[in-house]
């Protein structure tokens, strides 16, 4: 059994338990390739969804697991989501990953727009049945948009 653990909380989650479950989902996506593992080192080591659609292997969805309590999701562009949950409540990180997984999934299915701010920064806004979810840049990459827009 692999665990995830954490020095600076003293946390530990089962990351055969993570895996599991993205297993499970990963059985359930239709149209759709899945590959589920984990990859990196203590304390930097995450377990790891793709889902990419059947035809198009430029497009994914990426949604990865941290040691350090971090759910991602990323696709093509460097647009992503990020939240933050406590690992000693495993049944809060299934809930979230859950969530998220929910976002990769109709992202891979094409609920998704591509849209731009006022401030011409733009965003991906994925539909999902609990609701909208904005994918956005880095920070840094929105800053670097802004300031080459204004020179």
């Amino acid at each position: 059994m692999v665990h995830f653990e954490t020095e600076a909380h003293g946390l530990t989650m089962d990351l055969s338990e993570i895996e599991a479950r993205l297993g499970v989902i990963a059985s359930a996506v239709g149209d759709a390739e899945v590959n589920v593992g984990s990859r990196g080192r203590l304390p930097h080591r995450v377990a790891v969804i793709k889902l990419t659609p059947l035809g198009n292997p430029n497009d994914f969805a990426e949604i990865t697991v941290s040691a350090g309590g971090w759910l991602s999701i990323e696709v093509p562009g460097g647009f992503s989501h990020n939240t933050l949950v406590e690992l000693s409540d495993t049944d809060e990180v299934l809930r979230s990953l859950d969530q998220f997984l929910e976002v990769g999934i109709a992202y891979v299915h094409g609920s998704r727009t591509r849209e731009v701010s006022k401030l011409h920064v733009p965003h991906v806004v994925v539909r999902t049945a609990s609701g909208d979810v904005r994918l956005e840049l880095a920070i840094r990459d929105q800053l670097m948009r802004l300031f080459r827009l204004r020179s």
